[in-house]
Order: structure tokens, then C-alpha cells, then sequence
């Protein structure tokens, strides 16, 4: 695995763990400043159904000011890493990389299954997705509305966002999730 020893010699020859150690307090201080402002308002209670929230890590990166995130499985922990400008732009981004982690077994059942769905999908692949990608954004997204439908979102708001951000047959795919 060469990009495994090329990160692991890196790693080395920048002595990161003397950097990292030098730091130490700041990244202490920026993270509990980031979790009262940021994490803290993440309702982690309404995850239980799907993970124990305690399996659930927020890392701040320092360094993802206007990137979406990125979320991770490890055995049953969940990783996020988020930056600060991320938060302010969607705070419910927690919500949204969780679900694109464990509704996809959940979306591949629903676009093997189900024959309307699936056309659904079909006709609505973005630019850079394929129809079983399409499915998991859409599963994706229902559940991300779900979350904030019952933390103070409304149902017509959400559904218009997300048909600007181009899932076209959103409120078709949400009328099919929550009449199953």
C-alpha cells in the first residue's frame, strides 16, 4: 500500500506529532469553542435509532473553511470532520453526512426493489451521479428532512431547497418514505 507508507513518511519527516503536541492547546481551545457553538445544538438524541450517539465524533478541521465535510465508518464509530464556515452555512450538516453513511444499504434495497423509485432515480441522474448515486442522495435527503422537519423545519421549505439543489422528484420520493 504505497499511499499508506508515503502518508506514514510523511507523517515522520515533518515530525507532525512534535507539531501537533506544540499545539495542542489551540486545538483544545478552538474544539471546545467549536462544540459549545456548533455541536452543541445537534440534537445527537434523535440518532439513536440508527447509531448509539456515543459512536458519534465531530472533529473540527481547521483547515475545511468552505468545505462541505467529510464523514467516515470505523467498526460502528462514525467520524465527521466539518469545518467552522460549514456550520454556519448548514448547521444540520452533521445530519446530511450521517445519512449519506448508513441510509445507503437502505437506498440500494429501495432502488432494487422498488420499480417506481427506481425510475424515479432513473430520470433524474445529475451530472455526476449515477441512478443508484441518485437513489442515495434522495434517501439521504429524506432523512436529513425528517431531522429537521421535527427541529423546527418546514416541510415546504425543505422540500423547495432541496429540489433547487437537483433532486427534482423530492416530495414523490418523501410522500413514498413516509406513507412505508
Amino acid at each position: 500500500m504505497p499511499s499508506i507508507k508515503i502518508t506514514l513518511r510523511c507523517y515522520r519527516s515533518t515530525n507532525f506529532a512534535a507539531h501537533f503536541a506544540a499545539h495542542a492547546e489551540f486545538y483544545t481551545k478552538e474544539w471546545a469553542r467549536f462544540a459549545k457553538k456548533y455541536v452543541s445544538r445537534i440534537d445527537l438524541e434523535w440518532f439513536r435509532p440508527y447509531i448509539d450517539p456515543a459512536k458519534l465524533h465531530v472533529v473540527l478541521g481547521v483547515s475545511l473553511p468552505n468545505h462541505f465535510g467529510f464523514g467516515a465508518m470505523a467498526g460502528d464509530e462514525v467520524y465527521f470532520t466539518l469545518g467552522e464556515e460549514q456550520m454556519k452555512k448548514r448547521p444540520h450538516s452533521i445530519a446530511a453526512l450521517l445519512f449519506h453513511l448508513l441510509t445507503k444499504p437502505m437506498a440500494d434495497d429501495w432502488f432494487a426493489n422498488n420499480e417506481t423509485f427506481r425510475q424515479l432515480c432513473n430520470r433524474d441522474i445529475l451530472k455526476y451521479c449515477t441512478a443508484k448515486d441518485m437513489a442515495r442522495e434522495y434517501i439521504a435527503a429524506v432523512h436529513v428532512m425528517l431531522y429537521q422537519l421535527e427541529h423546527g423545519g418546514k416541510l415546504e421549505k425543505l422540500l423547495r431547497k432541496q429540489k433547487d439543489n437537483g433532486l427534482t422528484y423530492i416530495k414523490d420520493v418523501y410522500d413514498m418514505f413516509v406513507q412505508e
